[in-house]
């Protein structure tokens, strides 16, 4: 026999006593021997060993430092799998961590990379459900740390989530941990990811019904794929019947839910993030309260942003205003970005209070959010107390692919009545000044306001040109003017009526004629 053999064989003997250790569930096999531990002889453990180790690698036959260390991989090989099924055993969330996260010490990626797929009869003593998840990370450690491919580490790591998540119906909540650490990995991946090279999502064809859960479709973006894995989180966490409110896994949904709403966001899938949160809605009595731990209020302001987002897709600016308001709320008890937590809510709330209230924001805000100074107090609002329609028609278009981007597009424009009622109170003041002695002056001529309409939307350059009306032809009609006076009427911000008896004129109420709003 060769003499690399006899050294293989003095090693099974040392290894032997280590490997036979019997646990509740029997004795852990090493992944060379699955069956030839308990032999009958010396010479038949010898022979099947020879033939193992032959037919695994032939290289190491030929090398005692690599027959060396061969089995200081396999050893560490079954230490790590005794890890993970331990750590599973007493539910132990610290050490489960340690066995499937992307990144462990230097030392121990650098032997958990060179680990070979252990098989079922090696994994005997792990649940069925978990040497998926096992497996997968195997897998991880030698996309990452073998291959560098962030690609595959994506795949790999996305796949083992989608594992786990399938091994997680039956446990209480210290499953929770890992999973969000897997999760928070899975993102720091895909960001990594888009800042080197950002995805084309129109370059993934697919139809709406394969894109989340369907068979046919042949390819989905790493986004996609996020959306789908935080989608089936959520559906774990909402779907778990522990009626014990310590160890429940819907402790945690709000970081699940608030993560998907995001990424659906991003993705441009709101329908789909809409019939998940119709769902939560259904079931709040039985989900954790908002405001109930720090934890829950951080990723509630986020989740409550999102659904603002909703609700101001919806039309339903009351609702949105309200989330926003919550979420401010909620941000007192923690420090984590709340600065850049709160621009962003500021960003969709300065809009709402004024569309919903005629509330403009208090100089403190201009003074700590210089951008918002800049796109709002500048631009907008500055519009909207001169009445004049020209600068907010050209701060539209400049801020366009913003307001379209952060979806508020609709209501900057639904702003816009906010600069006609103003340019209509200036007119209507003129008028009463010229007009102080006649006793008809509430009687204001609809083509006065045709006139201001068309002087604010044209007159670009801001200047006074009294020439203006001089043989002009109205781009304006009478009867758009009409329509912007009966909306004004209709929501209450006008008190007046449009003459039926002297055709072409308004009735102005003589006291409060421009009530505030309610």
């Amino acid at each position: 026999m060769h003499k690399s053999s006899n050294l293989i064989i003095g090693h099974q003997r040392t290894l032997q006593f280590c490997w036979l250790e019997n646990t509740e569930e029997g004795p852990s096999l090493p992944l060379f021997f699955h069956s030839s531990v308990c032999v009958c002889s010396l010479m038949t453990r010898k022979r099947k060993v020879e033939k193992k180790i032959l037919h695994i690698n032939t290289e190491y036959s030929n090398s005692s430092y690599h027959t060396n260390h061969l089995f200081v991989i396999m050893s560490e090989l079954v230490n790590y799998i005794h890890e993970f099924g331990t750590a599973l055993k007493e539910e132990n969330p610290s050490d489960f961590i340690k066995c499937i996260t992307i990144s462990p010490t230097i030392t121990i990626a650098n032997t958990r990379k060179e680990f070979p797929e252990p098989n079922d009869v090696d994994l005997f003593h792990i649940p069925e459900k978990f040497r998926p998840v096992l497996k997968c990370h195997i897998q991880l450690m030698k996309a990452v740390y073998n291959e560098k491919s962030l690609d595959k580490a994506f795949d790999v790591l996305n796949q083992l989530i989608l594992n786990l998540i399938m091994a997680s119906d039956f446990l209480t909540n210290w499953i929770n941990r890992p999973l969000i650490k897997s999760l928070s990995e899975l993102v720091a991946i895909y960001k990594t990811k888009e800042s080197r090279n950002p995805e084309d999502l129109d370059s993934f064809i697919e139809d709406d019904a394969d894109a989340f859960g369907g068979t046919t479709q042949s390819q989905k973006s790493c986004l996609e794929s996020l959306v789908i894995t935080f989608r089936k989180a959520c559906q774990l966490s909402l779907g778990d019947k522990n009626l014990d409110s310590e160890l429940t896994k819907r402790n945690d949904v709000y970081y699940f839910l608030a993560n998907f709403v995001k990424y659906c966001f991003k993705l441009g899938k709101l329908d789909l993030a809409k019939s998940v949160i119709k769902a939560v809605k259904n079931i709040s009595n039985r989900l954790p309260a908002l405001d109930s731990t720090v934890k829950t209020k951080k990723y509630g302001v986020i989740y409550l942003y999102y659904q603002a987002l909703m609700a101001l897709d919806d039309g339903d600016y009351i609702e949105s205003e309200e989330n926003l308001e919550y979420a401010m709320k909620l941000m007192d008890d923690y420090q984590d970005l709340k600065s850049n937590q709160l621009g962003q809510i500021l960003l969709v709330l300065i809009p709402l209070k004024l569309h919903n209230h005629g509330q403009f924001p208090l100089k403190k805000i201009w003074l700590k959010y210089p951008v918002l100074r800049s796109l709002y107090r500048d631009n907008f609002l500055k519009a909207i107390l001169e009445g004049n329609i020209a600068r907010f028609n050209q701060s539209s278009e400049k801020f366009q692919i913003i307001l379209l981007k952060k979806h508020l597009y609709v209501l900057i424009e639904m702003l816009r009545p906010l600069v006609h009622l103003q340019l209509i109170k200036k007119t209507y003041r003129l008028i009463m000044e010229l007009n102080s002695d006649s006793k008809s002056k509430h009687l204001v001529p609809i083509s006065a306001f045709q006139l201001a309409l068309e002087y604010s939307t044209f007159n670009k350059d801001y200047e006074c040109d009294f020439n203006f009306a001089g043989d002009h032809l109205y781009a304006i009609s009478k009867s758009e003017t009409e329509c912007i006076l009966g909306y004004l009427i209709s929501k209450g911000r006008i008190r007046a009526y449009l003459s039926t008896l002297k055709e072409g004129y308004v009735v102005f109420a003589k006291t409060d004629t421009f009530p505030k709003p309610q």
